[in-house]
C-alpha cells in the first residue's frame, strides 16, 4: 500500500523537510541509513522529483551519485568542493536563493546537522516513522508541537511497517490550533 500524499501540497519557494527515522529518531549510522524499505524509497522518490534537494557533502558522499531527475545542491564548509552534476553551497541561505531561481520548493533531504539547520525555516516535514529502533549515530531533530501541527498520518504495512506523516508550521502558535490532532508537546 502506498501512502495517499499530493505532492503539489506545496507551492514553490518553500522549505520542506523529507526524512525517515526509527523509533528513537535515528536517521544515520556511519553514513548509512539502516534500512531498506521500498514503498518508503518510492515515496521520498515522488516527494523530490523535479525538486530542488539540498543535502550535505557526507549524506551526498555516503548515497555516491546526484539524484536523478532533481537538481542536486551539496551544502559543505569545504571551501573550493566540486562534485560533477551538483551545486554547492556554503550558506542554507544560498540553497533558499537557488531553489527561489528554479521556482520550486527547497526539499531537505539530510543529513541531521543539516535538518537541524532547516528546521527553523521549514514549512513542511514529509517524515516516515519506521515502527522499530535503530542503532545509529545520527538523528531527527526534535519537532516542536508549539510551532507544528500534525496534518495526516497515515500506517503503512510491511515487513517494517512505518507511520508517514505531514507536520505543517502552525500560522502562529499552535496552543489553539485544531487541526486533525492535537500537539501535547514535543514530537
Amino acid at each position: 500500500m502506498n501512502p495517499q500524499f499530493s505532492p503539489k501540497e506545496t507551492t514553490g519557494g518553500s522549505v520542506v523537510l523529507v526524512a525517515a527515522m526509527g523509533l528513537n529518531r535515528v536517521i544515520g549510522d556511519g553514513g548509512k541509513i539502516p534500512w531498506k524499505i521500498p514503498g518508503e524509497q518510492t515515496l521520498f522518490r515522488q516527494l523530490t522529483e523535479g525538486k530542488v534537494v539540498l543535502m550535505g557533502r557526507k549524506t551526498m558522499e555516503a548515497i555516491g551519485n546526484p539524484l536523478p531527475k532533481r537538481t542536486n545542491v551539496i551544502m559543505t564548509r569545504q571551501k573550493g568542493y566540486t562534485r560533477p552534476g551538483c551545486l554547492i553551497v556554503n550558506r542554507f541561505e544560498e540553497a533558499i536563493a537557488m531553489a527561489r531561481t528554479f521556482g520550486t520548493d527547497l526539499i531537505v533531504a539530510g543529513g541531521a546537522e543539516i535538518y537541524s539547520l532547516a528546521m527553523p525555516a521549514a514549512k513542511i516535514i514529509h517524515l516516515s516513522i519506521i515502527q522499530r529502533e535503530f542503532p545509529g549515530d545520527a538523528f531527527f531533530p526534535e519537532i516542536s508541537a508549539a510551532e507544528f501541527f500534525q496534518k495526516s498520518a497515515e500506517l503503512v504495512s510491511g515487513s517494517i511497517p512505518y507511520i508517514y506523516t505531514v507536520y505543517e508550521r502552525c500560522p502562529g502558535t499552535c496552543i489553539f490550533q485544531i487541526r486533525n490532532s492535537t500537539p501535547t508537546g514535543d514530537i
